[in-house]
């Protein structure tokens, strides 16, 4: 898509503002949502199997595991 293009489909300030308003309240409600139990005892299962290997963990199942951690 070219420059004049991009500039031609941008949305004016009020859509943009609006729909800005609209996806927050949509993320926040998402966010506030709490993480359903299977996926925390699936977490669980993968830390202790983890730990049981010599392994290290990678980083971003750690990730995983302490936002599951905080939303208990």
């Amino acid at each position: 898509m070219s420059r004049q293009e991009q500039d031609q489909a941008s949305l004016s300030p009020g859509a943009s503002a609006h729909l800005g308003v609209q996806l927050r309240r949509l993320f926040n409600a998402t966010a506030d949502e709490p993480i359903p139990a299977r996926l925390t005892d699936l977490l669980d299962q993968l830390e202790q199997a983890e730990r049981a290997s010599a392994s290290p963990p990678a980083p971003e199942r750690l990730e995983s595991a302490a936002m599951a951690e905080a939303g208990r």
